[in-house]
């Protein structure tokens, strides 16, 4: 099979921050599947949202003549709706290359929107759905997902970064998304001569909390450190993207319409011989992700699995008749689902993948070793703003940690209050390796004087408990 180049597309690529430090990310926003490989809860492979509780919402568009026909409306009449979906489901059985679905329907959802409900009781392991990959819609994605440890930065680096180096992909991912976005723009141009058009019909439009959709209250953002940042990374992303695409559709909706489904339903493929593709894959890019709910306690309840000439969705565990089919988009927190799918949890402070963000400033500088401890003199204040510059920090903005990832063995933010933790500049020399051993090649866990680790751990209690 012959896939879009994406090199053409990106003559310059959209500002990006730093990269990102060698160490595995909580989640991320481009999906990685390999052959045979199932989709569990990587941090290294998670799969990109196929369609967004709040995009659910949005009703599928009406019914289409030519270019214009694929309407962006996002409230047509249920009879049109219902003619396009009844039009998808025959476009899905056409030709050699049908898509084999055994027992599911795709139907209204309890939570809005379009969903996958089993018709029928599926054991673990059992193939649900095989969709050839004729029927995706797909491009080249050579160098999708590059090596995390070929980058090296330091470990306060990340936590002082302007940008979640979480929602930024690198150059050639965004090569493809863009790639991507460009053909799915072309096959919209042809309308009902295209011989994806009873797909792209069904394709819906962007959250209405999408940030490109709606501008956040100040106050909103405000409320997390980590949330902020996160909706600042993403609008900045998405509009470098959309300048990116205007010189393929100048109509801004539809431009929206185009990054949106592919960063909401793309998924990253990697066949056994090591092609990668990034690829739209039609009546799964509808299986909702899993959160969750007051009404089950039932975890996510499917996988994929990619063959020669198909992906294959299976049951992760038993699944029962009228059950909804869901998938583990990735290990995403509830501020990550929100900024960039528009997922509004059902059930606040009861996803796994969340996280704390605690904020230091500068002024920890001039803070005592510990409770007992005298006022830090001017040369032990030097000695500490000196050895966070050769760590990451600068002292210019204030760091953003994540609890509890940061407070790993090789986390920023307990590095820091070892460092803070020691009382002369002289230690500060002795000890700064130790203490950062996590930026050396090769390094390894100290064994810390067990003062310093006392007071240490005592001014992280302090800093949980400020926040």
């Amino acid at each position: 099979m012959t896939f879009m180049t994406s090199t053409p597309l990106m003559a310059s690529p959209p500002p990006r921050p730093a990269p990102r430090p060698p160490r595995l990310r909580s989640g991320g926003l481009l999906p990685s599947g390999r052959s045979g490989l199932r989709l569990r809860r990587s941090s290294s492979q998670v799969l990109l949202p196929l369609l967004t509780l709040q995009a659910c919402r949005r009703s599928v568009p009406a019914p289409r003549r030519g270019l214009e026909a694929l309407s962006l409306d996002t409230k047509p009449r249920a009879q049109a709706q219902e003619q396009q979906l009844a039009a998808f489901r025959a476009w899905l059985k056409e030709g050699n290359a049908a898509v084999q679905s055994r027992g599911v329907r795709l139907q209204r959802s309890p939570l809005g929107g379009l969903g996958l409900f089993a018709q029928k009781n599926f054991p673990q392991g059992a193939v649900i759905l095989e969709v050839p990959f004729e029927k995706c819609l797909e491009v080249d994605a050579h160098h999708f997902d590059l090596d995390d440890a070929t980058v090296l930065q330091p470990i306060l680096a990340r936590a002082a970064e302007e940008y979640d180096v979480d929602a930024f992909v690198e150059v050639e991912a965004q090569k493809a998304v863009l790639a991507l976005c460009q053909r799915l723009l072309l096959e919209r141009q042809q309308g009902a001569s295209s011989k994806f058009a009873e797909y792209l019909a069904v394709i819906p439009d962007p959250s209405e909390l999408h940030p490109l959709q709606l501008r956040w209250p100040k106050r909103l953002s405000e409320q997390s450190a980590l949330l902020s940042r996160m909706h600042h990374t993403v609008l900045e992303r998405d509009n470098a993207c959309m300048e990116a695409l205007q010189p393929f559709e100048q109509v801004w909706k539809r431009r929206c319409w185009a990054l949106n489904a592919v960063w909401t339903r793309a998924v990253h493929l990697v066949g056994a011989e090591g092609e990668e593709r990034l690829s739209l894959v039609p009546l799964m890019d509808f299986m909702n992700h899993w959160t969750p709910t007051r009404s089950t306690s039932e975890t996510w309840s499917c996988f994929y699995e990619i063959a020669s000439d198909h992906l294959a969705v299976r049951a992760e565990r038993a699944i029962s008749k009228g059950e909804e089919l869901t998938l583990l988009y990735g290990e995403f927190s509830d501020a990550q689902l929100l900024c960039n799918y528009g997922i509004c949890p059902e059930m606040p402070c009861r996803n796994a993948f969340d996280e704390a963000a605690v904020s230091i400033g500068p002024y920890v500088l001039s803070s005592p070793a510990g409770e007992e401890a005298a006022a830090p003199d001017g040369a032990l204040v030097a000695a500490r703003a000196a050895c966070l510059a050769r760590h990451g920090w600068a002292l210019q903005q204030k760091l953003v940690f994540r609890v509890p990832q940061e407070l790993r063995p090789s986390g920023g933010l307990l590095a820091l209050a070892r460092l803070l933790s020691l009382e002369t500049a002289e230690e500060v020399a002795q000890l700064e390796d130790e203490i950062f051993w996590m930026d050396l090649p090769g390094g390894s866990a100290p064994d810390l004087p067990l003062q310093v680790e006392k007071r240490a751990w005592q001014r992280v209690l302090e800093w949980l408990q400020e926040v």
